[in-house]
């Protein structure tokens, strides 16, 4: 990333040693390690900065497993990177001219000492993308004449307090893309003279006050990449040497104002790649000798507000660009940056750059605003009109995202006299349409709009309020530029809040839905009584009945059931709060779980588990006997009862068959049809007719 600047590149050009390395070099006349190997003549920037000859023996990517004998005692350039060589032995010992060596990409997880013996003259040793885990004491110790070493993306997790002893004029050192999780000041204490120090990209936890304070020449530092969240406000102290510094890639939710004013040297920043959210001016940066200042591609940033950027008296370029949800810059944003040269706005979210902020900026030459879904109405015409001496300013490549009329046309394209004079005030996409937050948090709701004349802003609460930046609350405070603050969110502030901004009766309104979560034991409680052996009575409370949804019943018997736990489930409507599990397992633990979905949130739950009772002992042996011995007794005198009633039955129905017989023989003169009663025969009467 820093390559791409300007400012790195003039830095690079002036590192006491940097090499260059050409595919074709003069000839050498000398005998060369391998027929695969290259022996010739390359240029090479001294320490005065002049090209001279090198003798280089090039011997990479060979499949190399050891240091090729042979090399030629003259060698000055050794290159052995894509290989596999995994130690050195005494093989380099008689190169006593050598300066460069280049064992990058190969097997090397350990460093010996011994190896180096006799390499007096060694400036640049590259030790990158290897397998080495951790630098122990003296490791390096017979490189008195090294400037740089590069031992990045390796595996080193571990430095020896006294891991470069001996490295007194050590000026480069390379540590990015490893596995530290801190800066110790032992090891720093052992190259004085740094001027450059990469330890990005490693999962840096912490960083102390004065970490770096050792390094007093040090005038590069990269910490990209490290994770961090913030600095300590004496983190780089004593680094008065201190030229550039690049923090991007991290972590930062706003800008560590407290530790960059100790860097008062500071000449480059760089702050890409951070969740920033907003730039204010409760985050000014005091650094009087800062010439450029990055902060592209940020996920998060949505505005600038009014002095952000103060005390940056010999600023020249400002980069604020690929920001996607950057929507807002003030006005004032850049009043007190009276050097400013080139302003990068492009790719952002904005539809339109205030007139004022361009005449606030007297020398101002570049301003890059293409990417952007611009409005072009009044608060754009001045672009058309070309009232500033801005001479890179592209009006072709600013396209028109509103009004309707205008979508997709070129601003260039338009006559400034067809546009509105009048821009009525549009609310900036700065807060999202729904939010969550937990119980007891800070909400800060950011409201911006642009219009011409500036317009009002008030937000509608919940409860239709009106608040103002006049009203007082214990609670809520509304900022002068629109920014609602709520400290200690409850439960019953959850619903929609409406940001207006108004001017001479044009208006323009944005809601969001806010959401505050309880917690789980705030929420409800579940408990259960009246447990049987079959049997288990579960009640619960809601306090906040109103924003429930329905409740998700499950209860799972803990025993296993043809090898799995079996899961049963409950739709409950919300008005019910109470529910009686049946046909359960006596003396078996269930567990129990309640879901509420409210209009919300649909993750709020409690877990109880109860176990149902025993059932009632069976009865012993003895007792069985006794029982089978009283009911075979009590079933005998049954049946010899009913042979008693049978057989008296029996006697009484002879009797009455032999009376009965006399009785009909007396009687044979009677008309049967005076038997029936006159309805019976009428029905019968009836019947036959019907049948008929």
């Amino acid at each position: 990333m820093e390559q791409r600047t300007i400012v790195t590149l003039r830095l690079s050009a002036l590192l006491l040693l940097c090499y260059l390395h050409h595919t074709s070099g003069k000839p050498w006349n000398t005998t060369c390690p391998l027929p695969s190997c290259t022996c010739e003549l390359r240029e090479r920037l001294t320490d005065s900065s002049h090209y001279v000859d090198a003798k280089t023996v090039d011997c990479s990517n060979q499949k190399l497993t050891a240091i090729p004998p042979g090399l030629p005692l003259d060698t000055e350039v050794l290159l052995l990177q894509v290989n596999n060589i995994a130690t050195l032995g005494d093989s380099l010992s008689p190169l006593v001219n050598l300066t460069e060596l280049d064992l990058s990409q190969n097997d090397i997880s350990d460093i010996d000492q011994n190896w180096f013996i006799g390499l007096k003259q060694l400036a640049n040793l590259q030790l990158q993308q290897n397998w080495i885990s951790g630098i122990k004491s003296q490791d390096f110790l017979p490189l008195s004449n090294l400037r740089e070493l590069h031992l990045d993306y390796n595996q080193i997790t571990s430095l020896d307090d006294l891991a470069f002893m001996g490295l007194q004029a050590l000026q480069q050192l390379n540590l990015n893309g490893n596995n530290l999780t801190s800066v110790g000041r032992g090891w720093l204490e052992e190259v004085p003279r740094l001027k450059i120090l990469h330890v990005g990209d490693n999962p840096i936890t912490m960083l102390e006050d004065g970490n770096f304070q050792p390094l007093y020449n040090l005038e590069h530092l990269i910490l990209s990449g490290a994770g961090m969240v913030d600095l300590s406000a004496g983190v780089f102290h004593g680094l008065q040497n201190l030229r550039s510094l690049h923090l991007q890639n991290n972590r930062f939710m706003k800008i560590p104002s407290a530790a960059l004013e100790k860097v008062s040297s500071l000449q480059f920043l760089e702050l890409d790649y951070n969740p920033i959210i907003k730039i204010t001016s409760h985050q000014i940066i005091k650094l009087p000798q800062l010439v450029q200042l990055q902060l592209n591609h940020m996920p998060k940033l949505t505005i600038v507000d009014n002095g952000a950027f103060q005390n940056l008296p010999n600023l020249r370029r400002l980069e604020l660009s690929h920001n996607p949800m950057l929507a807002y810059l003030h006005q004032d944003s850049f009043r007190e940056l009276p050097n400013l040269e080139i302003l990068l706005l492009n790719n952002n979210a904005l539809t339109a750059l205030y007139e004022d902020i361009v005449h606030s900026l007297p020398n101002l030459k570049q301003v890059r605003l293409e990417g952007n879904p611009l409005r072009c109405d009044c608060l754009m015409r001045w672009v058309g009109i070309n009232v500033t001496d801005i001479s890179y300013l592209d009006r072709k490549a600013l396209i028109c995202n509103s009004p309707p009329e205008y979508h997709g046309m070129d601003l260039g394209s338009l006559i400034p006299d067809l546009m509105m004079r009048r821009c009525m005030p549009i609310i900036q996409p700065t807060f999202p349409s729904y939010l969550t937050v937990k119980e007891n948090a800070h909400l800060t709701l950011d409201c911006r709009a642009m219009g011409e004349p500036q317009p009002n802003i008030y937000w509608v609460l919940p409860n239709g309020d009106r608040f103002t930046s006049r009203n007082t609350s214990p609670r809520i405070k509304l900022t002068q530029e629109g920014t609602l603050e709520m400290s200690k969110v409850q439960v019953h502030d959850t619903g929609h809040y409406t940001c207006v901004a108004i001017d001479d009766g044009y208006g323009d309104s944005r809601t969001m839905l806010l959401n505050v979560s309880a917690s789980a034991h705030h929420l409800f409680h579940l408990a259960a009584s009246n447990i049987t052996t079959h049997s288990i009575h579960l009640s619960w409370q809601t306090p906040y009945v109103q924003r429930v949804q329905a409740y998700l019943l499950q209860y799972t018997a803990m025993m296993m059931v043809g090898g799995v736990h079996v899961t049963y489930r409950a739709l409950i409507p919300p008005e019910v709060q109470h529910y009686n599990l049946t046909n359960l397992v006596p003396s078996t633990n269930y567990k129990v779980c309640l879901t509420v979905a409210d209009f919300h949130t649909h993750h709020q739950g409690a877990c109880i588990t109860a176990m149902t009772k025993e059932a009632a002992s069976p009865p012993t042996q003895v007792g069985l006997i006794i029982a089978m011995v009283m009911g075979g007794m009590v079933t005998v005198g049954m049946l010899l009862a009913l042979v008693s009633y049978g057989m008296r039955k029996y006697r009484v129905r002879h009797y009455h068959r032999a009376e009965m017989h006399h009785y009909i023989h007396d009687i044979t003169s009677i008309p049967l049809t005076d038997l029936y009663s006159p309805i019976t025969t009428s029905l019968w009467g009836r019947d036959n007719s019907v049948d008929a």
